[in-house]
């Protein structure tokens, strides 16, 4: 393992620009910024990453949220820093405003840096209806770090429809639909459209059984790449044990359907030990094309 010592300067100078902007607005906050810190902890597989790891601290307020730490990733087989600033505050009931500045954050499969990306989401307060929708539009600076290096502005508009639960006899269903456009300051575009159903069943007090399918498609270029959305068609099938209210066992499998490029019909098992009072997990997988395990986890967020 390598520390990449010749990029601590650039991360450094982002955690003082970032830390200088936010001070008037410490004074605002009664509890100020990193007046309760908390760890970080998380891990897993990516397909592009490799294994990966990282650790640091994690410091919420009531608008500011500071992550800073350090991500070891197979990929390059060394150790970075990245940092991620996050302001949110809402406009309205039904209106809020957020705004993120990173440096080597991890963005799906790929570490990213926004400098800055500012997203505005639209959703309702108290739904009543049987459709819940809901509208993020964005727009920001982008740099993508790895496994490639490319950077641009980005604008996009994000539309997603989900159901309040359909409860049929003891069986509990919700769907969700969502529909992305992407425009880029170099001319390109990226859409993209996901679907997904869920099922819950409980099989006793404590024991209940989960499937979910998932279907997307992507169109067009992203010359980030980390945003672009590729055909895919999988199901998840789990089975969760509450061995106590507030602690929870989960085994679960991850099924190929008829997407070229995996060599049998499951992708990955998963056992993982929750403490669901507390918000963290720590569990170990096996991923089936490459037969590797794998271990992975998180820390509570608050």
């Amino acid at each position: 393992m390598s520390i990449r010592w010749s990029r601590i300067p650039g991360f450094l100078l982002l955690a003082v620009l970032l830390l200088t902007l936010i001070t008037p607005a410490r004074a605002a906050d009664p509890g100020g910024l990193c007046s309760k810190i908390h760890p970080l902890i998380n891990g897993g597989y990516s397909t592009v990453l490799g294994f990966y790891a990282e650790g640091g601290i994690r410091c919420p307020s009531s608008r500011w949220t500071l992550q800073l730490g350090w991500r070891w990733t197979q990929l390059e087989e060394a150790t970075n820093p990245f940092i991620v600033l996050t302001y949110d505050t809402p406009l309205s009931p039904e209106w809020h405003l957020s705004v993120t500045g990173s440096q080597r954050e991890h963005l799906g499969d790929y570490e990213v840096n926004r400098l800055p990306e500012a997203n505005l989401l639209w959703e309702p307060v108290s739904p009543k209806s049987f459709i819940i929708p809901t509208i993020d539009f964005s727009a920001g600076w982008f740099a993508t770090v790895l496994p490639l290096e490319a950077q641009t502005s980005r604008t996009g508009t994000v539309l997603t429809i989900s159901t309040q639960p359909i409860h049929i006899s003891r069986i509990t269903l919700s769907a969700i639909y969502q529909l992305g456009d992407y425009f880029y300051g170099t001319g390109k575009s990226s859409s993209y459209w996901l679907s997904a159903l869920s099922t819950n069943m409980p099989l006793s007090p404590s024991i209940a059984i989960g499937l979910s399918y998932v279907h997307q498609e992507g169109f067009g270029v992203s010359p980030l790449v980390y945003d672009s959305v590729n055909y895919d068609n999988f199901a998840w099938a789990q089975f969760t044990d509450m061995l106590t209210p507030k602690v929870t066992l989960t085994f679960a499998t991850q099924f190929n359907i008829a997407v070229p490029g995996y060599s049998g019909p499951v992708r990955e098992y998963t056992f993982s030990y929750n403490k669901v009072s507390e918000g963290w997990s720590i569990g170990v997988g096996w991923y089936v094309p490459t037969n590797q395990p794998f271990l992975f986890g998180t820390l509570p967020q608050f």
